[in-house]
């Protein structure tokens, strides 16, 4: 048995609501987190998965793989796997980028 907490947000600007409520059910391993903890929480996480769907947004529309016909489904399988990881290198390597511009001055 799971204990999943639901999480409605509402997003208000001047005091009106500015879109719909949108609804997240979270399993945190902690269930002696405080409300706003949780909330908070909840929308941390929300906003990580909203970058990494941005990110394949933008790989498919750069790469224009919504025009592309296909003969077999392995190989664009096998390119969104190598660009998923070249882009997690790339993202990941940010903070030695500066090691490496000291090191390699040209």
């Amino acid at each position: 048995m799971v204990e999943i907490s639901l999480v409605v947000s509402k997003i208000f600007r001047k005091g009106f609501q500015r879109r719909n409520d949108f609804y997240l059910l979270c399993d945190f391993a902690s269930q002696d987190m405080l409300a706003l903890e949780l909330v908070a929480k909840a929308i941390a996480i929300y906003k990580k998965r909203w970058a990494i769907e941005e990110v394949h947004r933008q790989m498919q529309q750069n790469m224009k793989w919504e025009n592309m016909r296909l003969g077999s489904y392995q190989g664009p399988k096998n390119l969104n796997a190598l660009m998923a990881l070249a882009l997690f290198f790339i993202y990941m390597s940010k903070k030695y980028i500066a090691k490496f511009a000291a090191k390699f001055l040209k």
